[in-house]
This record gives structure tokens, sequence and C-alpha cells, in this order.
């Protein structure tokens, strides 16, 4: 069976084929985040709990007020993705994942090479 962990890593990679990437693995992580940056896209995982998820997008939006949020959702999941900017099935694959944030990218004037 797959861990978390292991997922993580391999969308980590899939997301660095493309942008830069600071994986985090926890609301404290997010927290902790130096003032000088300035993240375009969050990409909020489906492993974290409903309690996580909504204080990840709250410290999200507070600290960077024009981020994008994407929230990977799962059938099982029991958070409230009406409060990202948009909902990606966690199983629907890379393409659509990267698709989704260029997609996101481009409306914030953000689009890296």
């Amino acid at each position: 069976m797959c861990k978390i962990a292991d997922l993580r890593e391999v969308r980590k990679r899939v997301l660095k084929t493309r942008y830069r990437v600071n994986s985090l693995s926890s609301v404290a992580e997010l927290a902790s985040q130096p003032d000088g940056c300035d993240y375009p896209v969050l990409v909020v995982c489906h492993s974290f709990d409903a309690d996580e998820y909504a204080a990840a997008i709250q410290i999200a939006r507070q600290r960077w007020p024009g981020i994008k949020i994407l929230s990977l959702s799962a059938p099982y999941q029991s958070s409230k993705p009406y409060l990202s900017d948009v909902v990606v099935g966690a199983l629907a694959g890379p393409y659509v994942l990267l698709a989704t944030i260029d997609s996101m990218l481009q409306s914030a004037g953000a689009l890296q090479a």
C-alpha cells in the first residue's frame, strides 16, 4: 500500500517538472514560512483533515491575499472544498493537475516558464 508521504513525493516530482515547488507537510510549516515568501498557488492535499484544511486556507489567505488555492479532493474527504478556488480530484492524474495550475497562474498573471 502506498503511504501519504510517498504520494506527496510523487506529486512534488510531477509539479517540479513545470514549477518551483516548496513542499510542506503540515499547517505549522505553512504558518512558519518566512515573510519574504510569496506563493501564487497553494495546493492543499486531500490528506489534511477538515480542521487542518480550513486552517491552511485561512493562513494562506491572510498571509498572501492574492493566492489561488487548489484543493485535491477524495471521495471520503470531509473537508470544505468550497473554501478553495478550484477543486481537482486526487485521482484525476498529473495532466489535469498541471493544466489546472497553468490556468490558475495565467488568470493570476503569474505563469512561470
